[in-house]
């Protein structure tokens, strides 16, 4: 019914908003590294490098969740 197509709704653009974040930081980072490259420009590659570092960061604290998350619900199952 309609209360199903509201959840899958809010799910994708759930989805949608924690996808933005990474592909900003992935389009940042080849857009500034381009221009470094092409202008020999060390201040650009930096900001390009902090950029790709920032999304490392993202997924690194994204998996650390899941496989907390995992462990959690696993002991939560064998304790229930």
């Amino acid at each position: 019914g309609q209360g199903g197509a509201t959840a899958i709704t809010i799910i994708y653009v759930a989805l949608g908003m924690f996808y933005f974040y990474p592909s900003m930081l992935l389009s940042r980072f080849s857009r500034k590294g381009k221009q470094a490259v092409l202008f020999g420009d060390q201040d650009l590659l930096n900001e390009a490098m902090a950029s790709l570092k920032s999304l490392f960061k993202f997924f690194g604290i994204i998996t650390i969740l899941v496989i907390v998350s995992f462990f959690l619900l696993n002991f939560l199952m064998k304790a229930g």
